[in-house]
């Protein structure tokens, strides 16, 4: 065997921008990850994260020793229609739709749009029916209780967005259901992690196909993997704390009216305040240094 083989050179890894035309491979960019890293990922991949700066960093999640999939059962919402169950016109007519709920069987529906970080619309617009016509359907106790629900699309800054639920609502393909398997854990703890800069920045370096699509979506199998940290009762509920001031505020921001700029301004400052203090305590969760915070916060 050669000192190369036995020694496996660098190699640079950039990510050019989406639609980008490409006249030249310039040598100054990318980053240098060694090869040895890349070839001993399960998934082969060509990522920045496996850089030596990133090292220390990544062991830190290693360090975790339970995962979201250990906490939580994640599930894709119901498929309401589907070729192999309904006909041309019952798809088209979206005949298990409703704008009001028709009878016990319809659902209120929460649709991609209604749900982002630490918020839920309240309003509904859609009901859906929860019945044996469904293409494919889900537990229904993945869409009643105590639970967070999660938009499989990304923001456009590459954020996950969860947020807290407690009444009987039914989700499609685009929202995860994220329902808790053990009572000795206050999912609000969990909401602080999902939505946490650290979390996104994770979980966005390591799929490539969260970076790959126009539209980068969340994968169950993913989402399961990622570490989740436990903490002592007294950062357990610090977490908490903070959520559930945030969900209030959010809640708040709702409810103001556009034209009172300056109070909708100071629930906006008050809400990047909050962000940043759960920042700071999942953080803490994963034993980063200051040094390490620099690195996530400037990516």
């Amino acid at each position: 065997m050669s000192a190369r083989q036995e020694n496996p050179p660098d190699c640079k890894v950039y990510f050019y921008p989406k639609r980008e035309k490409i006249s030249e491979i310039r040598p100054d960019l990318g980053v240098s990850v060694p090869l040895a890293r890349i070839r001993s990922d399960n998934e082969n991949r060509f990522s920045i994260m496996f850089a030596r700066e990133y090292e220390n960093l990544l062991s830190k999640f290693q360090l975790c020793e339970s995962t979201f999939g250990d906490w939580f059962n994640i599930q894709r919402g119901v498929q309401p229609y589907g070729k192999q169950k309904h006909t041309k016109d019952e798809m088209t007519s979206r005949f298990l739709h409703a704008s009001t709920r028709l009878n016990d069987s319809y659902m209120p529906e929460l649709q991609g749009e209604e749900l982002s970080r630490y918020f839920v619309e309240p309003n509904r617009t859609s009901y859906l029916e929860y019945s044996d016509r469904l293409a494919s359907s889900r537990p229904i106790e993945n869409f009643t209780g105590e639970r967070l629900v999660l938009r499989r699309l990304l923001t456009r800054k590459f954020r996950l967005q969860a947020s807290y639920v407690n009444t009987s609502l039914i989700t499609t393909d685009n929202i995860l259901s994220v329902v808790p398997l053990k009572d000795d854990l206050n999912v609000l703890y969990a909401l602080g992690i999902l939505n946490s800069k650290i979390i996104s920045w994770y979980y966005t370096g390591l799929s490539m196909v969260a970076q790959k699509d126009d539209f980068p979506q969340v994968h169950i199998s993913a989402l399961k993997s990622l570490p989740f940290p436990l903490a002592e009762k007294a950062q357990h509920d610090q977490v908490v704390n903070l959520v559930e001031k945030m969900l209030s505020l959010k809640q708040r921001q709702a409810n103001t009216n556009d034209a009172l700029n300056d109070q909708r301004h100071e629930l906006q400052e008050q809400i990047q305040y909050l962000d940043q203090q759960i920042d700071r305590l999942v953080y803490q969760l994963y034993d980063l240094t200051e040094e390490e915070i620099r690195v996530v916060e400037g990516a």
